[in-house]
């Protein structure tokens, strides 16, 4: 029979001009999860002292390279975001770079929401729905952006104590010959060590993984 490939295009680490700095504080996001898919982190704060976590400035955990979720362009999917606890209230927006340009714009966003937050420690569950756009490519990776932060902005700002976590958006065109499962990444010295899973594989030769060097192509 004949055997087919897969071709993902991976997007560069730190390609974005959006980095963030500034202190961090405790607000943030400890956890995200999305058609399936979790990624666990912590607060801000404890986010920039993790050394093992890829980071763009202070305030952004860049996880576009390691964590990959699968959507539907169209879809809408209820989304869990665990926010921190302590603050009156946090602003939650969600910006998808359908354009790859690098930045996040206004016509990007997804979703801008206040939620008001109980006083004490740990976190409480967000769960907005977010509906994916129409028009991705097929096996290109974009990244999504989820900010929490006390004071609102854009998608390029994290105004007072809170934080934005990047991750990795792919949608699968179903005449492919894979079912992804997983796909993870760890930073290993200066370098990402990449893993992935399949559900299913019909007629399929190898994988072949293309990196971004910008970010757009």
């Amino acid at each position: 029979g004949t055997t087919a490939s897969t071709d993902i295009t991976v997007l560069a680490p730190g390609a974005t001009a959006c980095t963030i700095n500034g202190i961090p504080g405790d607000a943030g996001i400890g956890r995200f999860a999305l058609n399936g898919r979790t990624i666990i982190t912590g607060t801000s704060s404890e986010d920039a002292a993790n050394n093992d976590l890829p980071q763009l400035g202070t305030k952004v955990v860049d996880l576009a390279c390691v964590e990959l979720i699968e959507v539907v362009p169209g879809a809408t999917y209820e989304a869990q975001i665990s926010i921190a606890l302590g603050f009156s209230t946090q602003n939650v927006r969600v910006y998808l770079d359908l354009n790859q340009n690098a930045t996040f714009e206004s016509s990007e966003r997804l979703i801008s929401v206040t939620y008001t937050v109980p006083g004490g420690t740990g976190f409480a569950t967000a769960a907005p729905d977010i509906t994916i756009p129409n028009g991705l490519l097929p096996n290109q990776i974009y990244r999504l952006r989820v900010i929490a932060d006390t004071q609102g902005g854009n998608g390029c700002t994290v105004s007072g104590p809170g934080q934005a976590e990047d991750y990795g958006v792919v949608f699968l065109n179903g005449a492919l010959p894979v079912s992804l499962q997983s796909f993870d990444g760890k930073k290993i010295d200066k370098a990402v060590e990449l893993n992935w899973s399949t559900a299913s594989e019909t007629n399929n030769d190898y994988f072949s993984l293309e990196r971004s060097a910008d970010g757009r192509n």
